[in-house]
């Protein structure tokens, strides 16, 4: 695919009050979240079938370890990113909630082969997702906290600051690993992350990749949704997964 993306901002307003009430039928945070990268998903990817502008969108958000006492295997995963040693309860997780993408293995969080789970103080995590470490810095959160056994300080990051990450040029960009296989392949060129708080000690981010240009007008225009996702997520958090 080739050429800038069209936006309009009727567009973008209708998709926000989408977003806000994503929560609405849902049972579990897990839930809310892959409405939102589909409801995403669906508005940004154009009319024709088979050509999608987004190349895959994804939701991650952080939480305790404690958290995922139901689910062993992320766990597990976890625990073996931090050679094994079982961390503090309280020590925060990277979880991939929701993912949509051109791919079938990339519509289901389950499939994923390295981002289910990963503790943040794990120097791992800033090597496989460092366009979610650098998302995060610019929310305020510093670098040594990744690696102070991922103990969160506690965040307050006003609704009106919330992050957005722009890249303009996929190719050949420190912030997106994978090129061989991922950014080349599927035709890349620009990334959008959007993210802010997600209570006291947690935050969310979702990203964007795209197949399209997406100028710095749109990239703007999209920050938009911020606010409208942490409504959406803020909505129904007690339950984790479905």
């Amino acid at each position: 695919m080739s050429g800038p993306m069209n936006l309009q901002n009727a567009a973008v307003q209708e998709l926000r009050r989408a977003l806000s009430f994503a929560a609405v039928g849902q049972t579990s945070l897990e839930g809310t979240s892959q409405r939102i990268v589909e409801l995403i998903y669906t508005a940004l990817s154009g009319e024709q079938s088979g050509s999608s502008q987004l190349a895959l969108a994804r939701c991650f958000i952080t939480r305790p370890f404690s958290a995922l006492a139901a689910i062993p295997d992320l766990q597990g995963t976890a625990q073996a990113l931090l050679g094994g040693d079982i961390p503090d309860p309280t020590h925060r997780c990277l979880l991939l909630m929701a993912t949509r993408g051109v791919e079938p293995e990339w519509n289901t969080r389950i499939s994923s082969a390295g981002h289910k789970a990963i503790p943040l103080g794990s120097q791992l995590l800033m090597e496989r997702t460092p366009m979610i470490t650098e998302l995060m810095r610019q929310l305020g959160i510093p670098r040594e906290y990744f690696l102070n056994r991922g103990l969160l300080p506690p965040l307050s990051v006003p609704v009106r600051s919330a992050g957005c990450f722009y890249i303009p040029s996929a190719l050949g960009s420190p912030y997106i690993p994978a090129q061989d296989s991922f950014v080349v392949p599927y035709g890349v060129r620009s990334v959008l992350g959007l993210g802010s708080t997600l209570g006291a000690r947690d935050i969310f981010a979702v990203l964007l990749f795209f197949r399209v240009e997406l100028s710095p007008e749109v990239a703007q225009l999209l920050s938009q949704l911020t606010v409208s996702i942490k409504i959406g997520l803020s909505t129904l958090v007690h339950r984790l997964f479905q």
